[in-house]
């Protein structure tokens, strides 16, 4: 999970300093974490975002390339959970929400 997350994290820097918020210098990341009750009784959630603020406006791909692919596909697979990006005109935001590591099924 923890290289799954990194490589994630790497694929977003990345763009954020190629076309994003680290584009600039006054755009900002932050990234944040915390753990939720689960629905329906289900455990607690890992709840993990990353917002981008202060870049160039921002609009969704044309293309699905491996990045995003690694972001919203395996990221979730390795966390059993969902994974959403955002293009919102603010900033790309990037949310995972992930049964907690004890309370996962496998």
């Amino acid at each position: 999970m923890a290289l799954t997350l990194a490589l994630a994290v790497n694929e977003l820097g990345t763009n954020s300093v190629k076309y994003g918020a680290l584009s600039n210098d006054v755009g900002t990341v932050e990234i944040t974490w915390s753990l939720r009750p689960g629905a329906e009784g289900r455990g607690r959630e890992l709840v993990w975002t990353w917002v981008e603020r202060g870049g160039p406006p921002v609009s969704p791909p044309s293309r699905r390339g491996f990045g995003r692919f690694l972001i919203e596909r395996v990221l979730a697979a390795d966390f059993e959970g969902t994974v959403k990006l955002e293009y919102a005109s603010a900033g790309l935001v990037c949310a995972l929400v992930a049964p907690a590591p004890e309370d996962r099924a496998s």
